[in-house]
C-alpha cells in the first residue's frame, strides 16, 4: 500500500482545500527560461530542479527534482511529496524534435526524483514535467538550452 499523505485526523485542527486540476501541455509559443525552482501551473506542487551537467549538452543528462506540496493548509504546505508519479516530455518548438516516449522519474525517497536521458540535438527545448499523486495531477513547463 502506498501512503500519499498523512492521515488528516492526525493533524487535529488542520483543514484546507485544494485547487482543481488544470491541463496544459507543450502548447506555449513563448520561449521559456531555465529555472531552478518552479510551481506547477495549478500551484499544487513546488519543484526544485537540478540539471547535470549544468549547462546541459548533447549527450547524457540527469534531471533531479525535489517535489513539495503547496497548500493553504500550513499542516501540509512544504511537505515532501512521496510516492508520486513524475514523467518528462520535451520538444524543440523550432524544429519539431522530441525526447521520444515520456521518461519516467525514479523515486529516490524523501520527495526526491531523478530522470536520465540523452539529448540528440542541441538548441532550445521545452520540457514538461507532469506530477501525479492520487487523482491530483499538475504540470510544470520549463525551457532548457542544450549546447553542443
Amino acid at each position: 500500500m502506498r501512503l500519499l499523505l498523512p492521515i488528516v485526523g492526525f493533524f487535529s485542527g488542520c483543514s484546507g482545500t485544494t485547487d482543481s486540476a488544470q491541463d496544459s501541455g507543450l502548447v506555449s509559443s513563448e520561449r521559456l527560461e531555465w529555472v531552478d525552482e518552479v510551481d506547477t501551473e495549478a500551484g499544487r506542487y513546488h519543484l526544485d530542479l537540478q540539471v547535470d551537467p549544468n549547462p546541459a549538452n548533447v549527450g547524457p543528462v540527469t534531471l533531479n527534482v525535489a517535489v513539495s506540496i503547496n497548500n493553504s493548509n500550513p499542516c501540509f504546505s512544504g511537505a515532501a511529496l512521496l510516492n508520486a508519479n513524475l514523467s518528462l516530455t520535451g520538444k524543440r518548438p523550432e524544429q519539431g524534435g522530441r525526447l521520444g516516449a515520456p521518461i519516467e522519474f525514479e523515486e529516490l525517497g524523501g520527495g526526491d526524483y531523478r530522470a536520465d536521458w540523452t539529448f540528440a540535438q542541441s538548441g532550445y527545448w521545452a520540457l514538461e514535467i507532469k506530477v501525479g499523486a492520487a487523482e491530483d495531477t499538475d504540470i510544470a513547463v520549463i525551457g532548457l538550452v542544450v549546447g553542443d
